[in-house]
């Protein structure tokens, strides 16, 4: 019997349930990942066939790429791709990170907005032009044509337009929660070179400066996640900060290690990781052409 066949005996008989695995199988191949989802949620069964499929738990972690279209790649099953596209329409982002099940993007006025993948959602994150270092040019019109960039906005646009500035400005979006629910959530960046954190609380829709490296400092922000009720920040010197940003008190900032670890020529970049049991994690990845390549992992708390 063809699939057609086999496919019109099953609506005919309402027996949607009892589509022949091996077909449902085939299907799902076609389909994209948030499709296939919604099929593996539709009853024991057809959940059942997804796994057969490889289709993974919408929790499993994701790889996404720029442009028209997101891939996602079950880390268990790494040979396999599932792809994403953005909704009909939607100008090109450029990607800049991953939080909570939300993608961070830059849009074509290299404004900050929150996509998730599955259910389509799109959620703004206040202007560019809030933070301290931006400040928007603008045509005779009022309308933002460009942007002068740094700490006294001395430097003019790399490329005319507004959406040159994010392709490469943003290099990190922490949130510390699934926004989609409510709240006064919190968004963390860091930007501008990696010498610049900045934070916007829901409730205020702006963008506020939490710090900044020193002017003439070689170091750089590495990485920032949200554990234990705060965000914590590494530089690659080592330096390690708690910044209490949440609540509706006055942002503050404890130096847990001051001086880092002298490594800065050695260490290619560093990772906080927060896991499940309640461990905040410092991974060092070493440069293969100073010492051979490895990566070091111990708790910081």
């Amino acid at each position: 019997m063809s699939q057609q066949a086999e496919l019109g005996h099953c609506a005919s008989s309402g027996g949607w349930t009892d589509l022949p695995s091996d077909l449902l199988g085939r299907i799902l191949q076609l389909l994209e990942l948030p499709a296939a989802l919604a099929v593996a949620a539709v009853c024991t069964s057809w959940c059942s066939a997804a796994v057969a499929a490889s289709v993974p738990h919408v929790r499993t972690p994701w790889q996404h790429r720029r442009y028209q279209s997101i891939e996602f790649r079950n880390l268990l099953s790494t040979q396999k791709t599932y792809k994403v596209s953005l909704p009909d329409g939607r100008p090109q982002l450029d990607w800049c990170g991953a939080s909570h099940g939300w993608l961070a993007a830059s849009d074509e006025s290299s404004n900050l907005v929150l996509y998730h993948p599955f259910t389509f959602k799109t959620m703004p994150l206040p202007p560019i032009t809030d933070l301290e270092c931006v400040k928007g040019i603008y045509d005779t019109d009022g309308r933002i044509v460009g942007y002068r960039y740094g700490k006294d906005h001395q430097h003019e646009p790399r490329e005319p337009g507004v959406q040159g500035l994010g392709t490469w400005f943003y290099q990190k979006v922490v949130l510390p929660c699934d926004p989609s629910h409510g709240g006064d959530y919190t968004a963390v960046i860091i930007h501008y070179d990696a010498n610049w954190i900045s934070f916007t609380r829901a409730k205020e829709g702006c963008w506020r400066l939490a710090g900044a490296l020193g002017d003439g400092s070689d170091d750089r922000y590495a990485d920032c996640v949200y554990h234990d009720g705060r965000f914590y920040t590494v530089t690659l010197r080592g330096v390690l900060e708690a910044w209490d940003l949440c609540g509706p008190q006055e942002p503050s900032k404890e130096v847990i290690i001051a001086d880092g670890d002298k490594r800065r020529r050695r260490v290619l970049t560093r990772f906080l990781v927060s896991t499940p049991c309640g461990c905040l994690l410092h991974i060092r990845t070493f440069d293969a052409f100073i010492i051979p390549w490895k990566s070091r992992c111990r708790c910081l708390k």
